[in-house]
């Protein structure tokens, strides 16, 4: 639970100081190594909320963030099960 929170916390900050490759980077990573790591959505939207502005290539939508990590934690979730599976 404490390593969870930290990794949280670890994500919430690289959204302030490091690029967004190594914040992506964090996430999916933390996606694969927690399971049902949900609280990339809530990070996501967080940061939709502070630096989100409404963007023509995605027909004005200002949570483009939100979707993407619905989206990817739910390719992570299949790809993580798959590669899990036994035979």
């Amino acid at each position: 639970m404490v390593k969870r929170i930290v990794a949280t916390l670890l994500l919430l900050i690289s959204f302030f100081i490091f690029p967004y490759w190594i914040t992506l980077s964090l996430s999916v990573a933390f996606l694969f190594v927690f399971k049902n790591y949900w609280e990339v959505i809530l990070v996501f939207l967080f940061a939709d909320l502070v630096y989100s502005i409404p963007q023509p290539r995605f027909w004005n939508f200002e949570y483009s963030l939100t979707v993407f990590a619905v989206i990817l934690y739910f390719v992570v979730f299949i790809l993580r099960k798959n590669l899990l599976k036994r035979d």
